[in-house]
C-alpha cells in the first residue's frame, strides 16, 4: 500500500499529464470568447446562451449538486505531506490553480 507522500512524489517526478494544459490549449495564442470553470457550469452556461441571444433555451447541463466531504479529506491528505512536498507540488501545479482559479491548499487545519 502507498502512501499520500508517495502519491505526490510520483505525480511531481513522472509529471503524469504529459503535456501542461498551458501547451495544449495554447492560452496566449489563442483570443478565447469565453473560459468556463466545471465548478461554475450552471452560471457559465447561462451566460453564454444570454451572450449568444438564446436565453429562451433554459434546459439545464449541470449535473445535480451532491455535497461531499472532498475539502474535509484533501485537508486531511494535505496536511500529512511534508512542507518541502507541497512546496514542490504548488510549484510544479502553480499554471493550473492560477489559470482555474482554484483554491491553494496552503492552510494546515
Amino acid at each position: 500500500m502507498h502512501t499520500i507522500t508517495q502519491l505526490y512524489e510520483y505525480d511531481i517526478s513522472n509529471n503524469i499529464y504529459c503535456f501542461s494544459f498551458n501547451t495544449v490549449c495554447n492560452p496566449c495564442a489563442i483570443q478565447y470568447d469565453f473560459i468556463g470553470k466545471f465548478e461554475h457550469l450552471e452560471e457559465d452556461t447561462k451566460n453564454i446562451l444570454k451572450w449568444l441571444k438564446a436565453d429562451n433555451l433554459t434546459q439545464s447541463l449541470a449535473p445535480p449538486i451532491r455535497p461531499t466531504n472532498a475539502s474535509l479529506l484533501t485537508n486531511h491528505y494535505w496536511n500529512q505531506l511534508p512542507h518541502t512536498l507541497k512546496l514542490s507540488f504548488l510549484k510544479h501545479y502553480i499554471l493550473y490553480y492560477l489559470s482555474f482559479d482554484y483554491d491553494f491548499p496552503l492552510r494546515n487545519e
